[in-house]
This record gives C-alpha cells, sequence and structure tokens, in this order.
C-alpha cells in the first residue's frame, strides 16, 4: 500500500512522501536482523537525496560487522540510525516499530507509556478570529498525526474558521505559521486552501523527479488533482477569491510549515514576515520496513510555483531582528502589527 503525505514525529522534521507497508517475518534470528539490515541499506543507497555522499561499501562493512557481533533488534536499529545521520541531511530519521504503532494511533487515544509514547498527545487544531473588525487572522499549528479521521477534522476546523471570518467580509488575511514544527502537510494545504487559490503551488525536486502538488476545493493533491491526499467535506468559497495575504514566519516554521511557506511564495497578492525558517524544506519519505520500524528519509527538496527550489531556511520579504520580535510596550505583537498595516496599505492602494 502506497500514501502520498507530509510529517512530523520526535522532532521538529517534516516529511511528505510515500508509506510503503510491507509483511514480513518477525525479527529475531540473526538472519532476519540482516535482512532487515540489508532492506534499509538498499532504499537509503537509491532513494536518499544525498546517497551520492555516502561510501555504501564501507557503510555494509561497517554495519554488518556490528550486526554480527550484538545480533539485537536494539543493535538493527541503532545501526540504521547511524546509516540515517551519515547522509547529514538534517531531516531523515528512524522510528522503531512501537513508536510506528503510536504515530498511526488517533492523537486522542489512550496514551501509551515507555517507548509507545512517540506522540501520545491530542495534536493542537486550528485558531482563528477576526481582527479589529476588518482583518482576517489563522494560526496553522503542527499537525502530528497519520490518523485520517483527525486529518479531515484538522484540515475541516481550519476551513470552517475561513468561512466564519469571511462572512465579515475581511478586507485580507493573516495565515500565522510562527511555532509551527511539521506533520503532515496535506491537512493544512487543505484547510488553507480558500485562502491560497487553487491549482499547482509547489512540488518536490530531485534528480530523478519534479513532483507537483498543489490545492483545488478544499482538497490538497500530489501529482494531479485526481491524487487526493486530504479534503473537506464542506469547502468554503470567499467573496473575494484570491484575497489580500500576509503570512507570518519564525525560526520555528519547520518541515510542513515550511510546506505552507512554499505554497504561498509567489502568490498574487501576498508577502512574508517575520524570521527566516528552520531550514528544513525537505522531504522526506516513509518506508516501513518488515520488523514494522519505519525510516523517514530525505529524498527531495520544496520547489515553490515558479520551480524555485529552497532546501534550507525561507526568508520572509520582510525579516525582523530577533531583537525586533516579541510585543512592545502596549503589548502588541510587532510582526503581526506590521503585516496588519501592509495589508490596509495594499487594500485602500486598490
Amino acid at each position: 500500500m502506497t500514501i502520498l503525505w507530509c510529517h512530523w514525529a520526535l522532532a521538529a522534521t517534516c516529511w511528505t512522501s510515500t508509506v510503503t507497508i510491507k509483511d514480513g517475518p518477525a525479527v529475531g534470528s540473526a538472519e532476519t536482523l540482516t535482512e532487515v539490515l540489508e532492506e534499509a541499506l538498499a532504499y537509503v543507497e537509491t532513494n536518499a537525496l544525498h546517497r551520492d555522499r555516502v561510501n555504501w561499501q564501507q557503510v555494509r562493512t561497517i554495519t554488518t560487522a556490528r550486526l554480527q557481533k550484538n545480533p539485537t533488534e536494539e543493535e538493527l536499529h541503532e545501526s540504521i540510525r547511524w546509516v540515517l545521520r551519515q547522509l547529514d541531511d538534517g531531516h531523515s530519521f528512524f522510528m522503531t516499530p512501537e513508536q510506528t504503532r503510536a504515530w498511526k494511533a488517533p492523537p486522542a487515544s489512550e496514551q501509551a507509556t515507555g517507548e509507545e509514547a512517540a506522540d501520545p498527545t491530542p495534536a493542537p487544531l486550528p485558531e482563528g478570529e477576526l481582527m479589529e473588525e476588518e482583518i482576517g487572522y489563522v494560526r496553522i499549528p503542527q499537525c502530528g498525526s497519520f490518523n485520517p479521521e483527525f486529518l479531515e477534522t484538522y484540515a475541516q476546523t481550519l476551513q470552517d474558521l475561513i468561512c466564519q471570518i469571511d462572512a465579515e467580509v475581511p478586507i485580507g488575511w493573516v495565515v500565522d505559521l510562527r511555532g509551527n514544527g511539521g506533520g503532515n502537510c496535506w491537512p493544512m494545504l487543505a484547510g488553507i486552501s480558500s485562502v491560497l487559490g487553487e491549482g499547482v503551488v509547489g512540488s518536490f525536486q530531485n534528480a530523478q523527479r519534479d513532483s507537483r502538488w498543489g490545492t483545488t476545493a478544499g482538497s490538497a493533491w500530489e501529482g494531479d488533482p485526481e491524487q487526493v491526499l486530504t479534503e473537506v467535506s464542506r469547502p468554503c468559497e470567499l467573496a473575494e477569491p484570491m484575497p489580500w495575504v500576509a503570512v507570518l514566519t519564525d525560526q520555528r516554521t519547520a518541515s510542513s510549515g515550511e510546506v505552507v511557506t512554499v505554497a504561498f511564495r509567489a502568490r498574487p497578492r501576498c508577502r512574508s514576515f517575520g524570521m527566516p525558517t528552520a531550514g528544513l524544506s525537505t522531504a522526506n519519505e516513509n518506508y516501513e520496513l518488515s520488523d514494522g520500524s519505519t525510516m523517514l528519509v530525505t529524498t527531495a527538496v520544496y520547489a515553490d510555483r515558479r520551480g524555485v527550489a529552497y532546501g534550507a531556511t525561507i526568508a520572509p520579504d520582510e525579516v525582523f531582528e530577533e531583537r525586533e520580535l516579541g510585543s512592545n510596550e502596549d503589548g502588541e505583537d510587532l510582526v503581526l502589527e506590521r503585516a496588519m498595516q501592509w495589508l490596509r496599505e495594499s487594500y485602500d492602494a486598490e
């Protein structure tokens, strides 16, 4: 089974890709451990973005020797972690079978204990309001879930907020991505699609492919609009189809948060404010090994609707220094205040 999407887990990392679920024997014997190791090495050597930077013959020699010396599941998993560190991409990582099961569970499920508690807490939902009776504001938090019901809830919550606020006919919108550490990008894109607009809004690029992604009427897709990854049941049609938008980012905007950042790049009537993002604008593919563990392997970089590739930090149009962040003596959020000022000026200039 293959499922396309984006990610957050264990750290501020994002992925966007393919989950491959395989059936295989239970891990136990030294022979089986070696088979799982080779399965992992073969995938990483073939698909990793930085695969050409690694001496694979040396990596195989080292990991095979480690596993022969200590043929345990713990050593297998530590060897795979070591392999991913050799890629030096800052984004690839590994989850044990226990962490993989917890990751797939509904966020509101009974909390696990010990190693199963990879992400036991309910994920936050989007928030929004009409500010100063004229500007729509939505905050898009990270979305660390693989549960289909929660993904739809997340996207629909964001879409419903937009519909409620749009009933007041705002002059523009603030999309706040500050603190969004990543997760599943597809419900973020589906939920914000009414404000973002329809069509191709970005792609995942490497030497072999350029996989486009976009939004259409409350849905997010990759490849073509028929390959829907997340959609809402009640899409919202704005009074102003292409409104003015101010996007806010900071150093904690990472991974899937950077997917949304890229989606708004080069969009007409849009400007970004704040600090450069975390620099995890790379796509991870999720590959489930036959022992039930999962590798998240960086395979591509984000590119915007123009084809401009990123792969590192993304600077906003108006950069604020760290000393300029926070609130002024009146308690006002300076980045937000500047974004709202720009929205008013842009609206009045039309």
